[in-house]
């Protein structure tokens, strides 16, 4: 694993070791997936993509979006 300045960020960070522990967990889980496959499973109907877009514009898909769908407790 190349140790980016972007790594090193994130590892660096309060909760880092944590992060970088969930995403090579998710990269574990999706790095087979093809790139059609993925827009599949994160522009889902009801999901937080499709909750804030808007065609042409450039909307944020804000954490408290993604948590609520996800149903995530914050502690």
């Amino acid at each position: 694993m190349a140790v980016t300045p972007s790594f090193m960020r994130i590892a660096s960070s309060k909760h880092g070791l944590a992060a970088i522990d969930s995403i090579l967990v998710v990269l574990d889980k999706y790095i087979d997936y093809k790139p059609f496959e993925l827009v599949k499973l994160t522009h889902k109907s009801g999901g937080p993509w499709s909750q804030v877009y808007e065609e042409y514009m450039n909307n944020t898909i804000e954490d408290s979006v993604i948590e609520q769908y996800h149903d995530v407790i914050e502690d």
